[in-house]
């Protein structure tokens, strides 16, 4: 980590990504000897959640925007539309000094606002998460062994505080990859909001028989449960390229119908094999 970049950080949102990263980072420095202050602001909080955060990795919670902004880190933990909200109500308070990160699914929309009011901004999406929200299930171990795909132009991931951020995130045990916001949204379009929309799908689907399903349905309703206050800004901010997924997916099942319907067992004996070989892929990157 690069020399006294970051000791100070300012998490505004404060759910199940915000407060894990909270708690890891607190726990990480401690580990190391060293102090790390963190205040934190979530405008849903109760007074009871800004007495109980204080359990949960923040030193302080913190309404006032300018206090919050005078740091050496911003991170923008609410869902997307709401970070971007925040980032036009702070940008007059940030100091040249300060990073802004934030933790949004989708990068191109909030990228796009950052660059407009000209904030020192990177973008993160923590590959992290569970149907679970709320600070209160939050996990300082949440990231660990997790990507975290980061987005910003060159000439500032080349900056020592940009580094030291990558660092942090190295330092709770998480994966940093960099790539540009286009790809990021096309890409998750197709792994993650995908399966949350084909996971909602199916259960809807099967609702009036869930008292005879058992664990095969329960595995794939999972990410049913997962909150529509999150995900209703991710199709706003990606809808071109979650129907173009949704579309071609469709002609996927639509041509597995058909196989069906002739009774083309070797293509979808095919479609099996192939299925096993990547899920084998795919545990073996999860389980790394």
């Amino acid at each position: 980590m690069t020399k006294e970049q970051i000791k100070s950080i300012s998490i505004i949102g404060l759910g199940l990504i915000g407060t894990s990263l909270a708690r890891a980072w607190q726990a990480a420095f401690e580990a190391e000897g060293r102090k790390l202050f963190i205040s934190g602001y979530d405008n849903n909080f109760a007074n009871k959640d800004k007495k109980e955060i204080l359990n949960y990795g923040l030193n302080r919670f913190e309404s006032d925007f300018q206090y919050l902004c005078a740091v050496d880190l911003v991170v923008l933990a609410a869902p997307v539309q709401e970070n971007i909200k925040t980032l036009r109500k702070i940008k007059r308070f940030l100091k040249p000094k300060t990073l802004v990160v934030d933790a949004s699914s989708t990068k191109q929309a909030i990228m796009d606002v950052a660059k407009e009011l000209d904030v020192r901004f990177v973008g993160m999406h923590p590959i992290a998460g569970s149907e679970l929200r709320g600070y209160q299930n939050s996990n300082p171990d949440l990231f660990r062994g997790k990507p975290v795909a980061i987005c910003a132009d060159e000439k500032l991931l080349k900056q020592a505080k940009v580094k030291d951020f990558q660092a942090l995130m190295e330092l709770i045990g998480a994966e940093p990859f960099v790539v540009d916001a286009a790809s990021h949204d096309k890409i998750f379009a197709k792994i993650s909001h995908l399966p949350q929309l084909l996971s909602t799908a199916i259960v809807n689907y099967c609702a009036e028989d869930l008292d005879k399903a058992g664990t095969g349905l329960q595995d794939m309703a999972r990410l049913s449960g997962s909150a529509w206050l999150v995900w209703q800004d991710i199709f706003a901010t990606n809808q071109t390229e979650i129907a173009d997924v949704l579309a071609a997916f469709s002609q996927k099942l639509q041509s597995l119908s058909n196989d069906i319907r002739a009774g083309n067992y070797e293509a979808i004996e095919q479609e099996f094999q192939s299925g096993n070989e990547n899920y084998q892929k795919l545990q073996k990157r999860t389980q790394q």
